[in-house]
Formats: structure tokens, C-alpha cells, sequence
């Protein structure tokens, strides 16, 4: 199964422009939140339209961002048996949504910093979704954040 980890502004870091694996897949009240790929692309044209829909308060700045992750990566490095993941509708009230359970934020930072990179990374500028390249990170920062 594939999910998306939505990452907002907080994610690019303005100093060192670069991704923050503190912020890209930690622990919100004991559990990580992801969203569902297959469920996203059956209820909605495009990734983005999705994001922006059911999660305005990620998305309130341009642009944002998001990491697809295999759940099979997550088993490969962390054993089957060491979390749990399941449908959670959101606050929002997005059906696609699910909570990963059982990992903690040194588990989530390690995963980060192997698998949170291009070709996994998307952002979502004016509403259309491109693939992230290494080199768009600083350019990133630098909308996010000023030069």
C-alpha cells in the first residue's frame, strides 16, 4: 500500500535548506498521520486538489509539499509486527486518512532521513503536482521562507 505524508512549511528548514526529519514523520498524540494514495486518486482528480480540500491548515502556505511511502518500507525496516496502521477519519472528515501507531520520533527520523528524498517527494505549486528534485529543496525554502 502506498500513503502520503503531507509536509508543510515547518518541514524545510530556512538556515540549511534542507528537509527537517524531526517534522517530516514524527508522533502527533501517538500516532503519525498519513493518507491513503488509492483512496485519494478515487475521490479526487489530483493529489493536490485532495490536500489542499481536506487539510487547509498543512496547506495554508505555498507551497507545501508530500512524500509518498511504501508501507513494505516501513515493514522492511521497522518489522511487521512494530506498528500498526488504520483508516482514522480526520478532524476534517477525510475518509482517506490513517493513523501509523507503534513507532517513535527516533523511528521516524531515521526512516526520514533514508527515504524522505526525491524521487518520493512532490510539491504542490498552484495547485499542480510536480516531482521534487534535490535541487528544488533550497528553492523551496526560499518561497517558503525569503531568501
Amino acid at each position: 500500500m502506498r500513503v502520503v505524508r503531507i509536509l508543510g512549511a515547518r518541514a524545510v528548514s530556512k538556515s540549511k535548506k534542507r528537509l527537517k526529519p524531526e517534522f517530516c514523520f514524527t508522533n502527533y498524540l501517538g500516532s503519525i498521520s498519513v493518507v491513503e494514495l488509492e483512496c485519494i486518486h478515487a475521490r479526487t482528480p489530483k493529489v493536490c486538489e485532495h490536500i489542499e480540500r481536506w487539510y487547509p491548515t498543512v496547506t495554508k502556505n505555498r507551497p507545501f509539499m508530500f512524500w509518498v511511502i511504501e508501507t513494505d518500507d516501513l515493514s522492511q525496516t521497522f518489522g511487521q509486527d512494530s506498528f500498526e496502521i488504520d483508516y482514522e477519519k480526520s478532524e476534517s472528515g477525510d475518509i482517506c486518512h490513517m493513523t501509523i501507531r507503534g513507532l517513535n520520533d527516533e523511528q521516524g527520523e531515521e526512516f526520514t532521513e533514508d527515504n524522505c528524498k526525491p524521487p518520493y517527494m512532490y510539491s504542490c505549486e498552484d495547485s499542480e503536482c510536480r516531482p521534487l528534485t534535490v535541487e528544488d529543496i533550497p528553492r523551496l525554502s526560499e518561497i517558503i521562507h525569503g531568501p
